[in-house]
């Protein structure tokens, strides 16, 4: 039974979830009734999403032996990823009474206790039971980001001080940049995605952060193509405020403006890293939101330029038809990504 559990612990470590529950499963079957089986088993099924499988073999495992704290563990693990919280709790608690003293305890009580006191003093009892556990540290930063994200911070950066490689702790740490820092942000999320393609959170996080860039990058272009708009009126002869006799200031006017905005576009992209650029590509070409908009803008950049060349008399309105547009870009952003959050 020896070498199958180990079987089983070595392909949790290196993260191959489907294959461990196919290992357990035989030394379960093996090995009828025996804890150690049942346990790994349902931590496996942990590993995958199973979670309802998982309670049900972590009971049956705490059944075979009350006293194992690990077998508790993993029944307030897969308790917490079915969503029954309050029994996740009560089996992390339970664990805390048995061995005090194992840091794995708290964390289990740190990932099912609501936000609170509670919450806080698990992570810091673990933190106290090994200061030198990446996995600690970055523990008690989730606890403290709803409420000091200053403190998170710190904690995620100690996580990385302790394991530069810990993709977790490097994804956590970005998490606090996101609301300000979105370049950042980006950078943090990807190089977590970089260092662990399985850790499915980093992935949904840059794309929400690389978004956001976009998003600044185009209401910024938006406005400032709009605002010469405004500057220059329309010379085609139904605002008289750019006079067709200054049609080459008007154009000069218009052109710099098209310049700074792309200016601005160019020292954005810039500013990702080099292997980040590649993956916006990626994103721009794949489609979607950000290719839209991308096009919408490129269509209100033709259409203003277009118009510095028309004839006196010919009707197109600059102004009010770089209103519209505008106003349908910062409209439309806004229902996609009220959509796109109410999907995630």
């Amino acid at each position: 039974m020896a070498d199958s559990l180990r079987e089983v612990e070595h392909l949790l470590d290196v993260g191959r979830g489907a294959e461990a529950v196919t290992a357990a499963g035989r030394a379960a079957a093996a090995f009828p009734g025996e804890p150690a089986p049942l346990r790994l088993l349902a931590a496996a099924l942990v590993e995958v999403g199973r979670y309802d499988e998982a309670v049900a073999q972590a009971r049956a495992a705490v059944a075979a032996a009350p006293d194992d704290v690990r077998a508790l563990v993993v029944l307030a693990t897969a308790l917490h990823g079915a969503g029954r919280a309050p029994e996740a709790l009560q089996a992390a608690r339970d664990a805390t009474r048995l061995d005090p003293s194992d840091p794995a305890v708290w964390n289990a009580v740190a990932l099912a206790a609501p936000d609170g006191p509670e919450r806080v003093q698990a992570a810091q009892r673990m933190v106290g039971l090994v200061p030198a556990s990446s996995v600690a540290h970055n523990t008690l930063g989730v606890v403290l980001i709803p409420q000091d994200r200053a403190a998170a911070r710190r904690c995620f950066e100690e996580a990385l001080r302790l394991d530069p490689s810990s993709a977790v702790a490097r994804s956590n740490l970005a998490l606090t940049a996101l609301r300000g820092r979105p370049l950042a942000a980006a950078s943090g999320f990807f190089a977590a995605a970089r260092l662990d393609p399985r850790l499915e959170e980093a992935r949904h996080n840059l794309d929400i952060a690389v978004t956001t860039v976009v998003d600044r990058g185009r209401v910024a272009v938006a406005a400032l193509l709009y605002g010469c708009s405004l500057a220059l009126g329309d010379y085609s002869g139904t605002r008289p405020v750019a006079a067709p006799d200054n049609l080459g200031v008007v154009r000069g006017v218009w052109f710099a403006g098209l310049a700074v905005g792309a200016a601005f576009t160019v020292r954005a992209l810039s500013r990702f890293a080099v292997p980040l650029r590649g993956y916006f590509g990626r994103a721009l070409r794949a489609g979607g939101a950000t290719t839209f908009w991308g096009v919408v803008l490129a269509l209100l950049a033709v259409a203003g330029s277009v118009s510095m060349f028309l004839p006196p008399g010919a009707g197109f309105d600059t102004r009010r038809t770089l209103l519209r547009v505008a106003a349908v870009v910062v409209i439309g952003a806004w229902v996609v990504e009220r959509r796109r959050r109410r999907e995630r």
